[in-house]
């Protein structure tokens, strides 16, 4: 086990994006300035805004007309007003620049870079005009393109309400960037994004509509091979049709795994059988260990099956009715158990009514799935009869929509500002696993090992929330919105427009910020212990002034970070034109990437009587 555990270590440090030798950055490395040629199969398409964002497998790359057969990915933004569409599957040539992906700028928001990173995707270009199309390479993965473009537009013909047709795009195709940005933080304030990403629900409720299908033709061989095999075509075309996310390969193999074991009259252990799953994927991609979506999805599946039954047994209702409900809690319980620590890790954020969005999201999104497929191949056969029936799924989904509105407009629904440690993704874990050992088996020194653990999490719990009641502050790059001033009090946050682009107020919820009051720099408010009136906010001590002040020294000082490293400065941190470390009595001058001149969007002084601790112990 432990040789297993090592090869299993060292296996995606063989797979780290660049190692091979035919790697396009190998053969033609990208320099500033230096446009080369690229050829490659268009891999995913997705619309952001003025673009369409294409993840490109690269094949051919050429420098000085010399061709070169390559490998490796490239994220390529081609401008959205092109006449001549780019599909998955097809091959296009193009010329350009790659840049490498940039740094986040937000602290409190997605880290792009690592999200591409961990996909094998490095660099990034931008092209002035459309690439060069060719006729497509991989049959099938611009039939199901094709087929996904088609259902796309049944569904615009038979559903007129646009976010009960954004809702079935998502659930049905896992087509979640035609949905509003509107809709989309309802389900996330609810606890019902998780319906939104191709899962388990909705590859087995297509893999159990199929079964029965096939099952009504040939009734006697319901176990045998003939049934089962094209069961499983059909649920890897519905896989692939919806993009095939990390959460539906994963329900994809897994529900492979039973199919063939009812074909060859074998039943494995659900934990056992989740296990061979995640094995072969992370042998055909180590690197999808570290996607969210991955960790989330086979998370949520061990807790349903391991904290499931425990919590469904802890308590019988009499009526089927209210055994449905409390099943489907039990369900909902175990689901959030188990992801509530990686959730609060990445999103730093929990929504409240969970429980409600599980009690009637998760059955309205089944049968919403089932009635949609139903109408869109009812327009294949006879059109006019989903015309006649169209009806129901919208009404399904207008009915989801009210729900998931109504539950996120409640008070408090969003219990946003958590930084768990990375540690509590490990420690929690722990203390349920041998708390629930100790329980079943009564061993007492379990238990009290599990209690011990519990104290120290609970005690770093509390200095997490003493912390949210500390006032922070930091000037940042919001995506799409510009530079805005951040100060953070009692768990809200205040989001200042420095560019002044914003003339009102609004309270939003944004991931990662919680509660948040959106605010233009010319007007006076008091926030918490922040106060501002006109070009100077103060909190306690502290003063942030900007406008036609200047600064005197080119440099400014600040905590000792670690040398070695010797990594460029990232876009958020607002220095002047340089920057000066300290290490111990020597300064050391390192140029900085990114500059920001702090007499246009302002500077930060703190009382030296507040710091002088931190002056004595070398910190400043």
């Amino acid at each position: 086990m432990i040789w297993i555990a090592l090869a299993g270590t060292w296996y995606p440090l063989f797979h780290l994006p660049g190692q091979d030798s035919t790697h396009w950055t190998r053969i033609c490395p990208p320099v500033e300035g230096c446009s080369l040629e690229f050829s490659g199969e268009v891999r995913s398409v997705a619309q952001k805004g003025k673009w369409h964002r294409v993840l490109l497998d690269v094949t051919h790359v050429s420098l000085e007309g010399q061709q070169q057969n390559a490998t490796g990915k490239l994220l390529v933004y081609v401008p959205a007003d092109e006449e001549e569409p780019v599909f998955e599957g097809k091959m296009i040539t193009f010329q350009g620049n790659p840049v490498p992906v940039p740094p986040s700028s937000d602290p409190y928001g997605f880290d792009w870079r690592r999200y591409l990173f961990v996909r094998g995707v490095s660099y990034q270009v931008f092209l002035k005009e459309g690439p060069v199309i060719r006729d497509s390479r991989s049959v099938w993965r611009s039939t199901m393109a094709k087929a996904r473009l088609q259902v796309q537009g049944s569904l615009d013909q038979l559903i007129a309400e646009p976010q009960a047709r954004q809702l079935l795009s998502a659930i049905m195709l896992g087509a979640r960037d035609e949905m509003g940005e509107e809709v989309s933080q309802a389900y996330q304030a609810s606890g019902a994004v998780h319906i939104l990403a191709v899962s388990g629900l909705h590859v087995g409720l297509v893999a159990g509509m199929a079964l029965f299908l096939v099952s009504f033709l040939w009734p006697s061989r319901r176990h045998s091979w003939i049934v089962v095999l094209p069961v499983i075509l059909l649920v890897w075309a519905y896989v692939f049709l919806t993009g095939a996310a990390d959460s539906a390969l994963r329900a994809g193999v897994l529900f492979s795994f039973l199919l063939l074991g009812r074909a060859m009259k074998r039943y494995g252990e659900g934990l056992n059988l989740l296990a061979g799953a995640v094995l072969l994927l992370l042998l055909l991609d180590p690197f999808m260990i570290f996607h969210v979506g991955f960790q989330l999805s086979v998370l949520a599946v061990a807790g349903i099956l391991v904290l499931q039954p425990l919590i469904f047994q802890s308590w019988l209702p009499p009526g089927r009715v209210s055994r449905f409900f409390w099943n489907l809690t039990a369900v909902t319980l175990a689901a959030q158990a188990a992801t509530l620590v990686v959730s609060l890790y990445y999103f730093h954020q929990m929504p409240v009514y969970f429980m409600l969005s599980g009690l009637f999201v998760v059955p309205l999104s089944g049968m919403l799935l089932g009635s949609g497929w139903i109408v869109v191949l009812l327009q294949l056969i006879a059109g006019q009869w989903a015309l006649w029936f169209g009806w129901i799924p919208e009404m399904i989904a207008r009915l989801m929509n009210a729900l998931v509105f109504g539950i996120a407009s409640l008070p408090g629904s969003i219990s946003a500002g958590w930084s768990p440690a990375v540690w509590w993704t490990v420690l929690v874990p722990v203390i349920l696993v041998t708390g629930l050992y100790a329980i079943r088996y009564r061993g007492k020194g379990v238990l009290i090992g599990a209690l011990a653990l519990s104290l120290g999490l609970v005690l770093d719990v509390g200095n997490l929330l003493y912390k949210r009641t500390i006032s922070d502050w930091g000037i940042i790059r919001r995506q799409g919105e510009g530079i805005e001033l951040m100060v953070r009090h009692q768990g809200s946050c205040l989001l200042m427009d420095l560019s002044g682009e914003r003339s009102g107020v609004e309270l939003v919820q944004l991931p990662g910020y919680g509660t948040t009051w959106l605010a233009p720099a010319n007007l006076d408010l008091d926030f918490g212990f922040v106060s501002k009136r006109g070009k100077v906010l103060t909190t306690c001590s502290d003063t942030l002034s900007w406008g036609s002040l200047a600064l005197a020294p080119d440099h400014v000082a600040i905590g000792k970070p670690d040398l070695a490293m010797r990594q460029p400065l990232p876009e958020s941190l607002i220095l002047p034109y340089g920057i000066r470390f300290r290490d111990r009595l020597e300064w050391e001058e390192l140029p900085v990437s990114h500059r920001i001149d702090l007499r246009d969007h302002g500077y930060w002084t703190q009382s030296i009587e507040d710091c002088s601790d931190q002056i004595r112990d070398g910190g400043l």
